[in-house]
């Protein structure tokens, strides 16, 4: 399909454009032990780890702190950096770690890590790492320092030996590491603080959506059919498609990702006649699916902002449920009209996938209610053979409107 290069460069640029801070109210800590509140850059990559952009009001140029210039910093939706020093391979570095959770023994994150925080500052490294593989009996098994990290749990947390049996099941990820945690600084009276509870576990918003699509058929060519059939009149159809829409995330996992779902009522008739002075030819063919997109989206824009634009890509589930086709041919020969009607060789397809990228935005109009304007291309989706060599192919191109409303 010639238009998919320009479409990814079109990406290209579209990121590029937006690829911006995503400034958030916050502040920072600075090493005297002043409090500066302003707005702080929010971002997914391991850059909060290395360093600092902030700026004291929204509109205002911004700077660049590293960790030894602040303690720390935090934004006010549930995230806080501390300023600490971590080993990881036996390297020391000075980073921003993420505070998973804090009280008498703190959980640290950083760059994918998670180490813990005594009383005396020092950190430790707890996630589990791969030493190679042994083998014993002749079946190779994986070596990892699991047992050495949970000593170290162990033995930090030695003043509460009921925790030992725990330690043992735990699997040293974030989950099991949050419950020990929490269950450790609990039986000291230390009242757990996890930041990321303070976002909610889901967001949902449901509502009404309108899809008007322009379908396109290659190979039209591979018609076999003994007719002249009209391959620019054929090949095009554009439908109007009602459904609805869904959007799923979770702003504890990730403020910017997204899993959109549709659910379309289309139907598609593709149609062609063509006349000459002895004959006129006549094929139509028209199916109803449930056409079922599914994406996931990326947004470049501050999650409290009204107006947030986003790219997406996924995969288009299509159950055709109703198809008909139909073929014929009236010649005149002298006086008389002959009819002949055809069977065309079709085979649908009952359950077809595809692949779709799109962009798009939402804008929203309420902190309840949102409405969302997006174009997506369909490549590739199979909805039917016109020969076994060569099978027609649909490629789709839509604009679609959808009105959602925050249930969760």
């Amino acid at each position: 399909m010639k238009s998919i290069p320009f479409i990814g460069i079109f990406l290209l640029s579209f990121f590029s454009v937006l690829a911006q801070n995503d400034f958030r109210p916050g502040y920072i800590l600075k090493n005297e032990g002043d409090t500066i509140r302003g707005w702080v850059s929010y971002s997914e990559s391991n850059s909060p780890y290395q360093n600092c952009v902030f700026k004291t009001d929204d509109g205002a140029s911004s700077s660049t702190y590293t960790p030894d210039q602040l303690k720390g910093y935090g934004i006010n939706a549930g995230r806080y950096y501390i300023s600490t020093t971590v080993i990881s391979d036996s390297v020391s570095s000075l980073v921003f770690a993420h505070v998973v959770v804090s009280g008498r023994a703190t959980l640290l994150r950083a760059k994918g890590i998670l180490y813990l925080l005594d009383t005396e500052g020092k950190t430790y490294e707890l996630s589990k790492k791969e030493l190679g593989h042994a083998y014993y009996q002749g079946v190779k098994y994986a070596k990892s320092d699991e047992a050495y990290k949970k000593g170290i749990l162990a033995w930090k947390m030695s003043d509460y030996p009921e925790l030992r049996h725990q330690i043992e099941r735990s699997h040293l990820h974030t989950k099991s590491l949050v419950a020990l945690f929490e269950a450790y600084n609990l039986h000291f009276s230390y009242a757990p603080s996890l930041f990321k509870r303070k976002l909610p576990l889901t967001a949902i918003q449901l509502g009404p959506t309108m899809d008007f699509t322009y379908s396109k058929i290659s190979n039209v060519e591979s018609l076999q059919l003994g007719l002249r059939v009209n391959e620019k009149q054929f090949a095009t159809d554009k439908s109007l498609s009602p459904g609805l829409s869904l959007f799923i995330s979770s702003p504890r996992l990730s403020e910017k990702i997204w899993t959109h779902i549709d659910i379309l009522y289309q139907q598609k008739s593709f149609e062609s006649l063509s006349n000459d002075k002895n004959s006129i030819t006549t094929f139509a063919l028209n199916y109803t699916s449930v056409t079922v997109p599914i994406t996931v989206g990326y947004h470049f824009t501050r999650y409290e902002s009204k107006f947030i634009p986003f790219a997406e890509g996924g995969v288009v589930l299509a159950t055709v449920f109703k198809k008909s086709f139909f073929a014929s041919q009236e010649s005149l020969s002298g006086d008389e009209i002959r009819i002949n009607q055809y069977q065309p060789d079709i085979q649908f397809s009952p359950t077809n996938f595809s692949a779709l990228i799109g962009l798009g935005f939402l804008y929203k109009v309420t902190p309840k209610l949102s409405a969302v304007l997006h174009t997506r291309v369909s490549t590739g989706l199979t909805a039917f053979n016109v020969s076994v060599i060569t099978p027609a192919q649909e490629y789709s191109y839509s604009l679609a409107v959808s009105l959602l409303y925050s249930i969760k």
